[in-house]
């Protein structure tokens, strides 16, 4: 007979959905102080209901989501310019913290030459097109310490996303697969966030903005749970072995 325990992943993915139904509503409702109010609430929902289920958590993506807390919490006290330019600096520090975490396991000359090529390609690309809006949004953001930020807070996470993108390609399992989409997310979030910012301003725009944010945080604290699972399951697969290499040398 299934234990009828509900599973973290069923149970995150409750808590995920019930935020954001939310976080539709105040945006739908036009109510300001849902919508800061229940938006920095995904991190703290999701590491209680992490820490049920896991004893740790890697203290590169505790500095991550600290990082990403204070960016969430900072719309609650400061408006306009000032809330750009600290949420863009907490941001840039949290994914640079998040991808250098992600180097060492990156197996990048197990790639072939084509493939290695190919994400060069896809990184110069990227830069390029980063350089072009940078260009065009020169001409209307006057404060030019807001122009380095998004400089570096975009560099920042296409280098994330290009980390992810030959994470999956040297490994393609179900970790990788996840930050990947997180990767995507973010940037997607990004883009549409500075349109909204600086060229057209709508409030659903500002709703998908916030909605493409907390998933990409789902998909990361998702992609953190398996690897916890797959090491935990390591262990116990260890320690099977290690019992029965015991009692063979016993018998011998």
């Amino acid at each position: 007979m299934k234990s009828l325990k509900p599973t973290f992943d069923k149970v995150l993915f409750t808590a995920f959905l019930v935020l954001v139904i939310w976080v539709i509503y105040g945006s739908v409702a036009d109510n300001d102080l849902i919508s800061k109010s229940v938006y920095p609430l995904f991190i703290p929902v999701f590491l209680i209901f992490f820490f049920l289920n896991n004893k740790n958590l890697n203290i590169g993506f505790v500095i991550f989501l600290i990082f990403c807390f204070l960016s969430d919490i900072s719309s609650i006290f400061f408006q306009d310019d000032w809330y750009v330019k600290i949420s863009s600096s907490l941001t840039v520090l949290g994914f640079t913290c998040l991808f250098l975490m992600m180097l060492p396991k990156l197996q990048f000359g197990k790639l072939g030459r084509l493939i290695r090529g190919y994400l060069v390609m896809v990184f110069c690309i990227s830069l390029y097109f980063l350089y072009t809006v940078g260009y065009e949004l020169n001409l209307i953001i006057s404060d030019t310490n807001e122009m380095v930020l998004f400089s570096l807070k975009n560099l920042t996470l296409i280098v994330f996303a290009f980390v992810a993108f030959a994470n999956y390609l040297s490994k393609e399992n179900t970790i990788s697969v996840l930050v990947l989409i997180g990767a995507i997310l973010i940037n997607l979030s990004s883009i549409l966030g500075y349109v909204n910012l600086y060229y057209v301003y709508h409030w659903s725009f500002e709703m998908i903005d916030k909605l493409l944010y907390v998933t990409c945080l789902y998909f990361l604290f998702r992609s953190f749970a398996f690897e916890k699972r797959y090491q935990n399951l390591e262990k116990d697969s260890f320690s099977v072995d290690k019992r029965f290499t015991s009692k063979e040398k016993m018998l011998a």
